[in-house]
């Protein structure tokens, strides 16, 4: 099931957008405790394989309350992109996502989309 990591625009405008995935280190993460290994989140990068140990204060065991807690701006959330909240909320810019570029390749199916709207 293919992830992204996203946040709201307003906690993106306060706490800034992650430069790279080891940045996610320095940001609270809202973390979904289903998967094993939580809260290592994995990226591909320049043909490097990258696994950041994220960290937070808002713990929750389905996806969508993860995406709730992200559109509330509570943090960066890491999400199916399947999650009917997720995917709403993607689509009518209430979560914006980190650039793939940026953050590179999917690794164990972590992966980006970028919705965030176009600056002026």
């Amino acid at each position: 099931m293919p992830l992204i990591v996203c946040a709201s625009p307003a906690h993106l405008a306060i706490h800034g957008r992650p430069g790279d995935p080891m940045a996610l280190t320095t940001h609270n993460c809202l973390i979904d405790e289903n998967p094993a290994d939580a809260a290592a989140w994995r990226f591909r990068k320049d043909a490097r394989d990258i696994v950041v140990k994220t960290a937070g204060a808002f713990h929750a065991n389905t996806p969508a309350a993860i995406a709730n807690m992200a559109i509330a701006s509570l943090g960066n959330a890491r999400c199916p992109r399947s999650c009917w909240i997720c995917h709403f909320a993607l689509t009518r810019r209430k979560l914006g996502s980190s650039a793939r570029k940026t953050f590179g390749r999917c690794v164990a199916n972590v992966g980006f989309h970028d919705s965030t709207p176009p600056q002026p």
